[in-house]
């Protein structure tokens, strides 16, 4: 698992990011054969080393045909849903563009479908974005933090006219995340730029505890007072107990086997919602599981400016990730998710089935090594057999437990006298 860190102390766009992961070590010929996968015709990828205030970097470029059309969302949803790439990188790049659609519907008073992306849905856009998700799966890149970002000032001129800077999308993307400007004139920061960090970003201040392994750094296009650098700091978490990283895992395996336990990891999806209605939220519990998410649960939290909200959490296998994201995405109002890989300890599980007078009831048995230590009989299967007798769920509950454990007993004197 790495982490990664950008220093937005000149601002951030797109194509600094991917130079910035191009800088650290991705190798051009692997981005290209990525991007190749889009399908976006007439496109080249140059990236250079130039020098910014005397010191180095990576420009990242894209070359594209004049023709090139603006798109709406569903147009780039197609593109990236139908190239051959990582599932991170579709999910991660998909969920950048719905969070700027999301801004650009709301400062334009329109709604997401039918929002007209100019600048941000020409190739090399696209490109940018699905580049720096590449780059970012090329590090196995797990959480993405960035410091305090330098917005730049004064007023630029755009499709609509001058424009403020930042410009309304890019103000709309940055509001909760901490923001500056140094007093340079310009737009130092991008609605690419910004939705990237809205997306993908769990924190924003001082660089977390890491041990950096690889540095880069992506090059504006103008000379400015201060570097024109974006500089990305990838390396390993560092435990706050001091643990070097992975002894974590080997002990958690270790344990498993010492108790007779099973282990394995799995994925642990989390966002934070302020502005989704309660009722909505049993809805979205049944949708994640539904999509192959082993537990869900939400809990009341206090967020930004005091606001109430509610963190959502689904444990869901690997597999199971872009299903459960999608549905995260498509039945809640989040603007983006946190995964974090988790290790866990389980007990070894069978099903068996014990007949009640309300019929037949599976029960769950957990076993410690060879040893049964808990057991419980299957919620559905109460429920239905409650619903056809016409009786409490507790009754039939009551009795599939206590019928399992009358089993249990008979079988384990049966052994004792044999």
């Amino acid at each position: 698992m790495s982490t990664a860190y950008f220093n937005c102390s000149s601002g951030i766009s797109g194509d600094m990011i991917v130079g910035a992961l191009v800088d650290a070590g991705m190798p051009i010929d692997h981005l290209r054969s990525e991007i190749a996968k889009l399908g976006l015709p007439g496109i080249s990828l140059d990236a250079k080393s130039v020098t910014r205030s005397h010191l180095v970097g990576t420009k990242f470029d894209v070359t594209y045909p004049p023709k090139d059309k603006a798109r709406h969302l569903n147009d780039i949803e197609q593109i990236i849903g139908a190239a051959h790439l990582a599932p991170r990188v579709k999910e991660r790049a998909l969920s950048v563009f719905r969070i700027l659609a999301q801004a650009e519907a709301k400062v334009h008073g329109t709604t997401v479908d039918k929002i007209h992306f100019h600048e941000v849905g020409a190739a090399d856009a696209i490109v940018d974005v699905v580049g720096a998700c590449i780059g970012l799966e090329y590090f196995g890149v797990e959480e993405v933090y960035a410091s305090s970002i330098n917005v730049g000032g004064g007023a630029i001129e755009c499709g609509h006219g001058m424009m403020p800077v930042p410009a309304p999308a890019t103000a709309e993307l940055l509001k909760g995340i901490p923001t500056y400007s140094s007093g340079e004139i310009g737009e130092l920061t991008t609605p690419t730029g910004a939705a990237v960090l809205a997306a993908l970003a769990s924190g924003f201040g001082a660089q977390p505890r890491m041990t950096v392994y690889a540095i880069g750094y992506g090059a504006g296009t103008r000379e400015l007072s201060i570097p024109n650098l974006l500089r990305v700091s990838i390396g390993q978490p560092v435990p706050r107990a001091g643990v070097e990283p992975g002894a974590d895992v080997a002990s958690v395996e270790a344990t498993a086997r010492s108790l007779g336990a099973e282990t394995g990891s799995v994925l642990v999806v989390e966002t934070d919602i302020d502005d989704m209605l309660p009722e909505m939220l049993p809805d979205l519990a049944s949708k994640l599981m539904d999509s192959g998410a082993l537990d869900v649960h939400y809990l009341p939290i206090t967020m930004k400016r005091g606001r109430p909200g509610v963190k959502v959490v689904a444990i869901c296998p690997e597999d199971k990730l872009e299903s459960v994201a999608s549905n995260v995405f498509n039945h809640s109002t989040t603007f983006g998710l946190r995964v974090q890989r988790a290790q866990r300890i389980t007990l070894r599980r069978q099903m068996t089935k014990v007949q009640t007078r309300f019929g037949l009831v599976g029960v769950k048995e957990g076993f410690l090594g060879k040893k049964v230590i808990t057991a419980s009989p299957e919620y559905r299967d109460c429920a239905d057999a409650a619903a056809k007798a016409g009786v409490s769920l507790k009754e039939v509950y009551d009795e599939a437990r206590a019928v399992y454990y009358g089993d249990r007993r008979a079988t384990d004197v049966g052994r004792s006298e044999s």
